[in-house]
């Protein structure tokens, strides 16, 4: 009933018509809006609304959310082994030894600078879906991968090159070991590190005329007043060093065995990314 027109009185004519056409109307409006509600709405449980995701949703996040944990401790292990590389390299007491250690903290110091570094655009290149980055992050990944096979097969000879050049440097310096002080310092750290005497023994210093050092004293200092080789240590340091090296060898094969599956997996879990970023393209 339309109250404006009783007020004023005009006639009411087809009104119920209209009213049970508008309630028609309505009622359809309402099943149809009904419907669409009802075909619109999701789950709901506790005030909290679930989304359905599919398989290849989940599959995706589980292959980004691996991606970035294995860039992000790549990473964060680069930035380490860069800052104990330099650490190590500004200290003279560590770097003054006949033991080619040089050569190894460099070689880690690069190592770590690199690997962050690719990390770091795999990090990006996922993050901001650049599969450019990607790509050169894969390519990067397949050039470790041919560098640690190499090394594998190369690793025989770097160990003997190595000793090659320890002995080369433990024959050059003897000779001036009161003339130089690099080469003072380089053998007495050696000797109190590896425990030694000279090359082979601690006839090697009566070899080249020099007077064994204090260094090399194995008891306590009062008996080392007056060094001679009944109170020096008996092993030489060039037998110690390769024992050392030998060592170094193992623990460095095991941590390339490791590192090869890692970035193997990793090259891997890329190559499938970039497959589903073409799919979704």
């Amino acid at each position: 009933m339309n109250w404006n027109k009783f007020f004023t009185g005009t006639p009411d004519h087809g009104d119920h018509a209209n009213e049970d056409e508008t309630e028609t109307e309505d009622d359809e409006d309402i099943t149809d809006s009904n419907g669409t509600v009802s075909t619109d709405r999701k789950p709901h449980f506790l005030g909290m609304q679930f989304h359905k995701f599919s398989r290849n949703d989940v599959l995706q996040r589980c292959l980004n959310l691996a991606f970035l944990i294995i860039n992000v401790t790549a990473f964060l292990a680069g930035i380490v082994g860069v800052v104990i590389s330099i650490w190590t390299l500004t200290d003279n007491r560590i770097m003054s030894r006949l033991i080619g250690q040089r050569l190894f903290i460099t070689t880690l110091l690069f190592i770590g600078i690199i690997v962050s570094l690719v990390s770091l655009l795999g990090i990006v290149g996922l993050l901001r879906k650049r599969r450019k980055f990607l790509n050169i992050y894969a390519l990067c990944f397949l050039g470790f991968l041919c560098t640690i096979f190499i090394s594998s097969i190369m690793s025989f000879w770097i160990f003997e090159e190595i000793i090659k050049r320890i002995q080369e440097e433990m024959s050059t310096s003897i000779d001036s070991y009161h003339s130089s002080v690099w080469s003072r310092e380089a053998w007495d750290n050696t000797h109190r590190y590896l425990k030694c005497c000279g090359m082979k023994s601690a006839k090697d210093w009566a070899n080249y005329h020099v007077d064994i050092p204090k260094s090399c004293c194995s008891r306590f200092i009062e008996e080392c007043l007056l060094m001679t080789e009944a109170v020096a240590y008996k092993p030489g340091c060039l037998k110690n060093a390769v024992l050392l090296w030998k060592s170094y060898m193992h623990t460095i094969s095991i941590a390339i065995l490791m590192l090869f599956v890692i970035l193997l997996m990793t090259f891997l879990l890329t190559i499938c990314i970039l497959a589903r970023m073409r799919k979704q393209d």
